[in-house]
């Protein structure tokens, strides 16, 4: 008979703890205890719910449990979310200060100069106007001179030449010799003037002569050297 009783006083003891930790539980559910104190009998086990304090009878030994469990090994970590939307692109910066002027360039190579020349043979005079020397220009702007000899003889006389641009005199010059003995009646003409063409264009030296005998244009030549502006 004595097992029976044993093990009914075995489960009665466990019943007893299981009631009075649930009680124990319950009423300590909010003051966070971190151990649970009994004393249970060294003969039938019996056991009661006791403070941390509080101490056993001879005829029991303390007990205690922990109501913290053992921290659980970190879980696995999640799949990432996906990627949000962009934000909208935000307003535009204030304008940058201007950068230091950067410095003078080299100066240009200087560019080409073209020079137009006509020295045609001596031609006889008398009192119309006649085209000594010719010069044929493209467009631009020239500086034109011309000259030319007069050779009268001994006789009187005045000759007039003039620099004209298609026809029409933009330089006029002359000359007037005295009858003079021997063959020595000698006389230079010279013009210098300046052109600028927006077409091609036609410069020529006229002369005419006024007075007597058979005079000549001697030497007479005409030219032109382009350049870049006039001032």
């Amino acid at each position: 008979m004595s097992p029976i009783r044993s093990r009914r006083s075995g489960t009665a003891a466990l019943a007893v703890i299981i009631a009075a930790l649930v009680a124990f539980l319950g009423v300590t559910a909010g003051a966070s205890a971190a151990t649970i104190s009994a004393c249970q009998k060294k003969k039938g086990g019996a056991v009661r719910i006791v403070s941390k304090s509080t101490k056993c009878k001879t005829s029991e030994k303390k007990l205690s449990w922990s109501t913290t469990g053992r921290t659980g090994a970190s879980g696995v970590g999640g799949v990432a979310g996906p990627s949000g939307p962009a934000g909208p692109a935000g307003p535009a910066g204030p304008a940058g200060a201007a950068g230091t002027p950067g410095a003078a360039g080299a100066t240009g190579a200087a560019g080409p100069s073209n020079g137009y020349f006509a020295a045609p043979s001596q031609a006889a005079l008398d009192n119309t106007f006649k085209v000594i020397a010719t010069l044929n220009l493209p467009a631009g702007k020239y500086i034109v001179s011309a000259k030319v000899i007069i050779q009268r003889g001994t006789t009187a006389g005045e000759t007039d030449c003039s620099i004209r641009q298609d026809g029409t005199p933009i330089d006029s010059f002359y000359n007037i010799l005295t009858a003079s003995a021997g063959n020595a009646n000698i006389g230079g003409l010279a013009g210098l003037t300046s052109v600028d063409a927006a077409a091609a264009t036609v410069v020529t030296l006229v002369c005419k002569d006024f007075g007597g005998g058979a005079p000549i244009a001697a030497s007479p030549s005409i030219a032109a050297i382009k350049v870049a502006s006039l001032n």
